[in-house]
């Protein structure tokens, strides 16, 4: 390609010798359109030594070899916006975000609380030591081109960063610091994950900082125990897990067994309450009932008006056993008394309606049939 712009260049000046102004420059004109079509718009613009740096990015050049701090229009460090730098004699090294990004840590197989884990994670970082923004000084990216090795490119064979060396770095890491971690079981380790995350941030971030490079956090992916543990564990969680549901069941039964006796003793109370109450009532009726008739006894006249209630009341009982002809009634030695009782009581409602009383038949002197 290089050879083509050297006759292309070389075609040019020949041309200027021997064609007018005009003529020159629109050939001129076509041949550089031509190369940036032969060779793609962004190379073909870079060819020409134009470069497009988008917002968070930034390209670092050397030129004749050279790493320029400063100087007119040969600078390396180009931030977001529009260049030009002279073709061929300036050249880009680095390509550089500075937004957070992010490294997988692939599985390792690291002993721990005397056992084999398997363990993953994912590093944050970012290009600058300010964490609060997305911004880098001179020094920290020339600090992350040239103080570490890095691997592959996005844009060109010669673009690097230090991914590669963020990521060998994160796995010797994340061993160390797992096998210093005082575990006493893989239950153990399992409750230690932010800390070993911490220890990871803490002791990375000592060696990144030579780089220009933060390390934001560290996050464990998967920690995993060998397969026999694993089998055993999976074993366990069902164990407690049905342990929990019969204590919650038990638990459950329980609260039905208290709440029903709780619904018994309320039944129970209830029901005496009912009890007290009516008899609160009878005792109030029976009360009402003797302070009338203890008013009516005070009024004149009134003896003779419980003697016929009395006398009345015993008719009708004496009454009641002639009627039942297969009863049998025992009765006192004196029965005389008894049937002159009785004659009495019939002569004196007798009397009290108005009838001559007529005397009842003599009983028999036992019995009375």
């Amino acid at each position: 390609m290089w050879i083509f712009v050297g006759v292309t260049i070389g075609a040019l000046l020949w041309l200027f010798a021997t064609l007018p102004f005009v003529g020159w420059l629109a050939l001129g004109t076509t041949v550089l359109l031509t190369i940036v079509v032969i060779t793609g718009f962004t190379r073909g613009w870079r060819v020409l030594g134009f470069y497009l740096v988008p917002e968070a990015n930034v390209l670092v050049g050397e030129f004749l070899g050279k790493f320029m701090p400063g100087g007119f229009l040969v600078k390396s460090i180009l931030r977001p916006g529009l260049h030009w730098r002279p073709p061929i004699l300036w050249r880009v090294r680095y390509h550089q975000l500075l937004k957070e990004q992010t490294i997988d840590i692939p599985v390792q197989k690291i002993l721990a609380a005397g056992v084999i884990v398997d363990v993953d994670g994912i590093l944050y970082f970012k290009i600058g030591l300010d964490p609060d923004t997305i911004a880098a000084t001179d020094a920290e990216i020339y600090a992350a081109c040239y103080g570490v090795e890095g691997g592959g490119s996005v844009l060109t064979s010669q673009v690097r960063n230090p991914r590669a060396a963020l990521e060998e770095l994160a796995r010797a890491t994340l061993r160390d610091v797992i096998g210093r971690i005082a575990a006493k079981n893989f239950k153990d380790l399992e409750d230690k994950q932010d800390e070993i995350n911490v220890g990871i941030k803490k002791q990375m971030g000592e060696a990144t900082k030579h780089w220009g490079i933060i390390v934001m956090r560290h996050e464990i992916q998967n920690l995993l125990p060998p397969e026999s543990m694993r089998v055993a564990l999976e074993a366990q969680v069902k164990a407690e897990a049905q342990s929990a549901a019969t204590i919650a069941l038990a638990e459950g039964q329980k609260q039905a067994t208290v709440r029903a006796a709780e619904a018994d003793k309320q039944a129970r109370i209830l029901k005496a309450e009912a009890r007290k109450e009516e008899q609160v009532l009878d005792a109030e009726g029976e009360g009402a009932r003797l302070e009338r008739l203890a008013m009516a006894a005070s009024k004149p006249g009134a003896d003779k008006a419980f003697d016929f209630q009395i006398a009345e009341e015993m008719a009708d009982a004496i009454k009641g056993l002639g009627e039942k002809g297969n009863a049998t009634i025992f009765a006192p030695s004196g029965l005389s008394e008894l049937g002159a009782l009785g004659a009495g009581a019939m002569s004196f409602l007798k009397q009290a309606r108005g009838q001559r009383p007529t005397a009842l038949p003599s009983p028999d002197k036992d019995t009375v049939g």
